[in-house]
This record gives C-alpha cells, sequence and structure tokens, in this order.
C-alpha cells in the first residue's frame, strides 16, 4: 500500500496495458508443459470435472434436500480428502509434467484415489437424489433419472444401466409428456451382489431371525431349481424397496421342502439385483443443473442391432460427415450450408525440446498422411448414435539421431484408430482417436482447417474467453525464450469471421495453434507430445536449462493413447456453440430408480441461473458448513442483472466473495429466486442458507 501511495503522490505518465501480459522476452513461460506428459493432463481434468460439475454439487444439493444417503454425515469429509488428493497432484513441477519419472508414477495412484472416492460418493448421491423424484405410475414400472451438470437446458446421449422388464421383453424409455424414446441395447447382463456354493450342513435357511433386507436392498422373490444334488437358489433384491414378505415367506417354504429329504449336498446361492440392459438414448431437453426422469415402458419386437459395413458417412439434422480417402472427412453444417474438408488431420514432427519446451528439429521429416489407404467401417448404426471408424498406419521416424539434428531413417509404425459419431438432437460431433505410440522425441497433433482467414482467434481461459493472435513477434533474437505458437486453452478454441465459425472442444487437451492455411485458417490440437529428458541446454528455442539435466525415458509416452474431443461448426459467435462444449466437457449421468412417489417432481432444475451468458462454475457445501456456495461468471463484456432461483426457498442468500466472506444479504423474492448484478467478465459468488 505504501508503495501504491508513492507511485500515485508522484503522479507519473504511466502506459495502459491489457490482456494476458505474458511474453517471454525477459523470462521463459516454459510453454511446453502444457502438452508434456499428456496423460496426466487428461486424468486431472478427468478429476476437476469429476469433482466439480458431480461430487461436490449432488452432495450438497443431497444434503440439504434431505435425500437418503447412507454415508451417515460422512460426505463433506470424504469430499474434501479427495480434494487433498488432487491437490498433492498440482505442485508445478507435478501437473506440468516437468519432473521425473518416479514423481508421476506416484500422482497416477493419487489420481486413482481421487477417483474412487469421487464416483463412490457422486454415485451414492445421485441414487439419494433419484429416490427423491416421483416415479410413480400405473404400472409401477422403473424409471430412469437422468442428471445434467451443465447450467443449460441440453438434448444428449447419456448411458443408462437400466432394468429389463420381467417378461424380457424389449423396452423405450418415455417421458412425462407420453413421448416414446428408443435405447441403443450395448449389452444385457445380470447385476450380481454375491454369489457362492456352499455345502448343505452349512447353509442356513432364511428365517424369521434373518434380515430380509440387505445394504439396503428389500429381498423380492425366491426362483429354486435342483440339478442332481444342487439347489440353485436365486434371490432377487430391489435397491430401496422394502421386503415383499408374502414371497420371502413362500420362498422360505420352498426351501425347506427342496432340503427336507436330504439329498441336496450343495447350495447355489446367488443374490442379484436383476437383469439389465446397458444401453445408451438421446436423453430430450434435460434442465441446466437438473434431472429428468424417463419410465422403462415394455415393448414387442427386438433391439436394433448394428451392423459393421462399408459406408464411408453419416448424418443427423443439423451435420453431414464424409470420410475422404486420405482418412480425413469433410463436415457440413446443414443449417449454414457451409463446407468444412480436410478435418481431423493428424500430423507428426521432430521434436527435439524438453519436458518443458518444445523445440523443431533442423531437418525434419513431417509426415502428415497414413501409409496405405485407411479402413473405415460403419460401427455404430442405432437410434441413439451413428459412428464411423477410421482405422490407419502412420510411418514416423523411430527416434533422433544422435546428434538430435535429425530424425533417424528407421520407421516405426504408429496404429491409430478414430472414432467419429453423430447423434440425434445434437449439433455436435464427437470423436474419440487412439493411438498406439511406438516412437520418440515426436509430436502429433490433430489439424481442423477453417475455410476463413482471420488474424486471432478465441480460446476459452480461466473465468475469462481471450483472444489472441495467429502471429508472434519477429524480432526476438535477444529474448530469453522464443515466443511460442502454441497456447493453452481450458474446454474450447475456436475460429470465426463473424459469420463462419467452427468450435474444438476437448477433454484435457490444454494445447492449440491456430495457424495460417493455403485454404483459410487452421486449428492444430496437440495429442501427444513425446521426449526423453527433464531439461536440455541445447535448444534453439530458449536459453540454458531450466531444470535438472535429467533423463526421463517414461516422457516419451510409448503406449495406448485415447483423446477426446469435439467439433461444433456455429453461425460465427462463439457464444452459440459453448453449451455444446461445456456439455462436452460433462456427459449427462443416468441412475435406475423403482417407481415411486417423491418430494421431487419428474423433471426440474436445483438452480437457474440467467441470462444465457451465465456459466455456473461451482456449487458446493460451503467451507464452514454453514450452507450452499453457488459460484458463477459473466462469459460477454455486458453487464447483467443476475437472476437465481433455488429448488426449494431458501431461509437467507447473501453475495459473498471468492474466500466465502460474506458482503451483504439479498433480497429473496416469492419464487425463491434472488438478483444480484454481474458486471463484464465478473465472477460473482453466492452463499444460501436453508
Amino acid at each position: 500500500p505504501q508503495f501504491v501511495e508513492a507511485v500515485r503522490a508522484a503522479g507519473p505518465s504511466l502506459e495502459l496495458r491489457r490482456g494476458e501480459m505474458c511474453s517471454p522476452e525477459r523470462a521463459p513461460l516454459l510453454p511446453g508443459v502444457f502438452s508434456a506428459r499428456m496423460w496426466i493432463k487428461q486424468r486431472n481434468a478427468a478429476c476437476e470435472t469429476l469433482l466439480t460439475r458431480w461430487t461436490e454439487p449432488v452432495t450438497a444439493i443431497a444434503e440439504i434436500a434431505g435425500a437418503p444417503l447412507g454415508l451417515q454425515g460422512r460426505s463433506a469429509p470424504l469430499v474434501k480428502q479427495a480434494w487433498r488428493y488432487l491437490l498433492q497432484n498440482h505442485p508445478h513441477d507435478s501437473i506440468c509434467g516437468c519432473s521425473v519419472d518416479q514423481v508421476h508414477k506416484e500422482m497416477d495412484v493419487r489420481f486413482d484415489w481421487v477417483e474412487q472416492i469421487g464416483e463412490m460418493v457422486t454415485t451414492v448421491g445421485l441414487s439419494g437424489l433419484a429416490a427423491m423424484v416421483d416415479t410413480a405410475n400405473e404400472q409401477n414400472q422403473p424409471a430412469v433419472v437422468v442428471f445434467n451438470p451443465t447450467t443449460r437446458p441440453r438434448s444428449d446421449v447419456v448411458s443408462a444401466k437400466v432394468p429389463v422388464p420381467d417378461n424380457g421383453s424389449h423396452f423405450v424409455l418415455v417421458t412425462d409428456q407420453g413421448e416414446s424414446i428408443q435405447p441403443q441395447i450395448a449389452e444385457r447382463s445380470r447385476e450380481v451382489m454375491w454369489e457362492v456354493v456352499v455345502p448343505t450342513a452349512q447353509f442356513t435357511p432364511m428365517s424369521n431371525e434373518v434380515p430380509h433386507e440387505i445394504n439396503g436392498a428389500g429381498i423380492q422373490e425366491f426362483s429354486l431349481e435342483v440339478e442332481d444334488t444342487v439347489l440353485n437358489l436365486d434371490i432377487l433384491l430391489a435397491k430401496g424397496q422394502p421386503p415383499n414378505v408374502d414371497n420371502i415367506k413362500r420362498g422360505e417354504a420352498e426351501v425347506a421342502n427342496a432340503l427336507e429329504d436330504g439329498e441336496i449336498e450343495q447350495v447355489h446361492l446367488l443374490l442379484h439385483y436383476g437383469d439389465y440392459a446397458q444401453c445408451t438414448f438421446v436423453a430430450p431437453d434435460v434442465p441446466g443443473l437438473g434431472y429428468r426422469a424417463f419410465r422403462v415402458q415394455p415393448v414387442d419386437g427386438l433391439p436394433d442391432q448394428t451392423e459393421k459395413s462399408e459406408s464411408t458417412s453419416i448424418e443427423n439434422e443439423f451435420l453431414h460427415i464424409q470420410v475422404d480417402e486420405d482418412g480425413t472427412f469433410t463436415l457440413t453444417d446443414r443449417m449454414t450450408g457451409t463446407l468444412y474438408p480436410g478435418l481431423n488431420r493428424l500430423v507428426d514432427v521432430g521434436d527435439r525440446g524438453d519436458e518443458y519446451n518444445f523445440c523443431p528439429v533442423e531437418q525434419d521429416s513431417v509426415i502428415s498422411a497414413p501409409v496405405g489407404e485407411p479402413s473405415v467401417t460403419l460401427a455404430e448404426r442405432g437410434p441413439t448414435r451413428q459412428t464411423l471408424e477410421v482405422s490407419m498406419t502412420y510411418q514416423v521416424p523411430a527416434s533422433l539421431v544422435e546428434s538430435r539434428s535429425e530424425r533417424s531413417d528407421e520407421r516405426i509404425e504408429l496404429p491409430i484408430v478414430t472414432r467419429i459419431s453423430l447423434s440425434p438432437g445434437v449439433r455436435r460431433v464427437d470423436i474419440s482417436t487412439t493411438v498406439e505410440n511406438r516412437a520418440a522425441d515426436h509430436r502429433l497433433r490433430v489439424h481442423f482447417p477453417v475455410p476463413v482467414n482471420v488474424d486471432t482467434f478465441d480460446v476459452e481461459g480461466h473465468f475469462d474467453v481471450i483472444t489472441r493472435p495467429l502471429d508472434v513477434p519477429t524480432d526476438t533474437e535477444k529474448w530469453v525464450e522464443q515466443p511460442a505458437r502454441t497456447h493453452p486453452q481450458c474446454a474450447w478454441a475456436q475460429v470465426s469471421d463473424g459469420k463462419i465459425g467452427l468450435m474444438v472442444a476437448n477433454r484435457g487437451l490444454p494445447e492449440v495453434e491456430a495457424l495460417r492455411a493455403d485454404q483459410g485458417t487452421e486449428l492444430a490440437l496437440t495429442l501427444l507430445r513425446s521426449v526423453g529428458w527433464l531439461s536440455r541446454a541445447d535448444m534453439s528455442v530458449r536459453r540454458g536449462h531450466a531444470g535438472p539435466g535429467l533423463p526421463t525415458p517414461e516422457a516419451q509416452c510409448i503406449g495406448d493413447h485415447t483423446f477426446d474431443y469435439a467439433l461444433i461448426p456455429h453461425g460465427g459467435a462463439w457464444m452459440d456453440a459453448a453449451d455444446q462444449a461445456q456439455a462436452f466437457s460433462a456427459p449427462l449421468r443416468a441412475i435406475s430408480t423403482p417407481a415411486h412417489p417423491g418430494a421431487l417432481s419428474s423433471k426440474g432444475s436445483f438452480v437457474e441461473v440467467g441470462p444465457e451468458s451465465l456459466i455456473v462454475t461451482a456449487i458446493k457445501e460451503a467451507e464452514d458448513g454453514s450452507g450452499l456456495i453457488v459460484r458463477f461468471w459473466n462469459t460477454s463484456e455486458t453487464a447483467y442483472e443476475a437472476t437465481v432461483k433455488f429448488w426449494q426457498k431458501p431461509a437467507k442468500v447473501s453475495l459473498c466473495t471468492l474466500g466465502e466472506r460474506v458482503l451483504e444479504p439479498l433480497g429473496i423474492d416469492a419464487t425463491g429466486s434472488v438478483t444480484v448484478p454481474a458486471r463484464g467478465r465478473e465472477i460473482v459468488t453466492l452463499v444460501a442458507e436453508f
């Protein structure tokens, strides 16, 4: 404060600067850390999404709503413990992937711990909330409750484990409006809780002294079958349902009769929750930060079976995909008529850098096409999804030569399989690419040409949308580090001229470049960067070492890697596509539940925030346990009056700081809503007490 006061008193003529202010002229920025050991970035993004989009909001809302959790108040400590493990992976050398191999092996285990805790707590919380949703119906048919963790309503694909009707027939999902949705069946299976074979002498028949409820699941019915000297006893359980006493008594009597003559030598006991179908379906209009229930209704007929074929094109009502002979594809935006040819072109170059910086090879061999003609099959063609599978092989140099000035003449095959998917009602192309990396000292990127000529591109940053130039400074000979053409991003990057635009969303792939091309502009998304040293002092892009000059063979990332990203064409404004990018980063989840009345309606939002430029980034329990934190930010430059509505009327809502220090109370109207101003790009945090 004293320094600022002295500067103001001196009244100097100061230059106003805006922007990121991240020039490497005087100090190295080490931008290659965004792509070093990419598996770390992918796992970290998955863990952050799990905790912030699912575990924190689900447990906090479930506790306030009074959902049956079965954790005896332990959810908050478990969530904090998951965060501790994740933060232990966040020291800058760790999360940047620029340490010795052993450090990153230990990170892998911590990521496992985060996922184990987060998934368990999330599943318990979602099951508790699903038990509160009104799914009662005259046919007493079970339901699937689909949850949406993003701010806006959406229609999107969801994977679900659906209880199969008793008669074994096919089924559809029925909305509260009576609309039927046909699922795409992946497999049918039985969810087994416990299975054991015991001698008859060790078997204790069911009696009134044995509880008829196991782990919160009531026994529903018995099925008996005798094979020679073995009694097969099949016991059906139902989660969250009371036991069927009449069926239990009948079953006990049948078991006693079967064992009465003494000829049974063994009992094969199977406790299970019934038959389930693992399926996907497009859940329409699921409210933002909310849920929607779908009834499971038996129907006659068999599900559509997906058979592979040689088709090279797929489409939905928004988009058309045609795979070309070189393994790339052409995307047609049916809404605007725009064609995007040459998409998903993989480009491999040499990398003589280290974990801190990418460094190009002086005499390089750029590989931008597969050897031979790619194989294209229609891997899925069902009511939920159409998927083209493109299999191809790249031949790349095995490694750098000893001088590190060029890549070796030896060629190594990189098998690559890309799956390109479209779903009805979803204006987005979902892509999953698997690479078996067998080569060292290289960088693999995937390119997306956009038919526009521009000088800047946009990326999502931390509570910001950042516009960056395509070009870099050229008079940089005396700079400590040469400016990198790659840039960091969060969920997406996009190129647009105001009329035509293409957004590339990603899951845990934080490095992107926009470059000038013959037919316009290209976005290049880094998939993999393989290096063998923690730090090198012989690079053209940086002066001297950035760390210890130690070998790091595991930073070559040899093995199988899968990368998930999506394409969202739009009419020129990134805000038209950003919701789809957020949806891609956090897929819907589904929980099956029996038919039952509930305090929650069949469809609703737990928190509604408007207008549309406001995006919720956190819903969590307050650190002091006093209430529910809701945090959002204004993605636009325009100031708005934000409206926040909760699923039940709070007793008190206050504006607070990021550190959760209360600033002022807010007025609550009759609907339970509050209003608060949100300046352009402002982060707003509220705490609601119930």
